[in-house]
């Protein structure tokens, strides 16, 4: 088992973990942690749904489950690079589909040229455009 965080819209999770190729073997409180759904024997649950996901929850022998093939169950994309000991793990489509379809602007804060902090949340209700630049 290696440190390894696990970056999620739940924010950063530092784990211990052990990387297998493409998975990523952790315990299932992490599961709860880092993505907000339970490991149940019926499956992953999240308050009173449930995902039947046997195949993602196959343990190890360890009692530890594959982070990436939860994610996969819950269909969320996912990004493993062990050269910096990270995952990344994406909103699922259809999520990412009804913000879009809602005009549901995300959180996030930005500073301005001057330096002031801005929250997305001061737009709310107004039209924004946002433009980015990269120099690179």
């Amino acid at each position: 088992m290696a440190p390894v965080t696990v970056i999620s819209e739940a924010g950063a999770t530092a784990t211990d973990a052990r990387v297998d190729g493409t998975r990523l073997w952790v315990e299932p409180g992490v599961v709860a942690q880092a993505l907000g759904w339970e490991v149940k024997p019926e499956g992953l649950c999240r308050g009173e749904v449930c995902v039947p996901a046997a195949a993602a929850l196959r343990e190890d022998g360890s009692g530890h489950v594959d982070l990436v093939a939860v994610a996969a169950a819950l269909h969320r994309p996912t990004l493993l690079d062990e050269s910096v000991a990270s995952v990344v793990v994406g909103a699922s489509a259809a999520e990412r589909r009804d913000a879009l379809r809602d005009k549901q602007l995300p959180q996030f804060s930005l500073p301005d040229l001057d330096g002031r902090v801005h929250h997305s949340d001061e737009w709310r209700g107004s039209k924004v455009l946002l433009a980015a630049f990269a120099s690179w």
